[in-house]
């Protein structure tokens, strides 16, 4: 199966030296994006808390 021959690839690139970099800067960014989206999402309740009566 080519598809287990690619996956097999890609775990052994990702042992590599590189690929822990690459994986570690992937990581890095889907944190910072995950940060950034719930500070949005936060700020977008509260704006719509503010703008409604309770």
């Amino acid at each position: 199966m080519p598809t287990l021959h690619i996956t097999h690839q890609i775990h052994l690139y990702y042992r590599t030296e590189t690929g822990q970099k690459l994986n570690h800067a992937m990581f890095a960014a889907f944190d910072q994006m995950y940060d950034d989206i719930s500070y949005l999402l936060g700020q977008a309740v509260a704006q719509q808390l503010q703008s409604e009566q309770l």
